[in-house]
């Protein structure tokens, strides 16, 4: 599957949560950074802190999700997520 040119993450051949040659985009990154640091932050906290809103920080913890990168642990509102490898990007 492969997104659209500046939607960040292409995963092109690859499949599941392999991550090998994944493109990040810049807010892709910051959402894994603060989730390292804030692994309880709601949609609305993470839209806040990088200005954009909502639904597009759904999108991006959607692409994040599918690529393998970041998983939801317990109850869809309120559960921390869980970050996948030690070197992300």
């Amino acid at each position: 599957m492969k997104w659209e040119e500046g939607e960040g993450i292409e995963k092109g051949s690859q499949t599941g949560s392999q991550r090998k040659g994944i493109l990040l985009s810049d807010k892709q990154k910051k959402i894994l950074e603060i989730l390292k640091t804030k692994p309880q932050i709601s949609r609305k906290e993470l839209a806040e802190e990088l200005d954009i809103n909502t639904s597009a920080v759904q999108k991006h913890l959607m692409k994040l999700k599918e690529a393998g990168y970041i998983k939801r642990i317990g109850p869809d509102f309120g559960g921390p997520w869980e970050l996948y490898g030690d070197n992300l990007f």
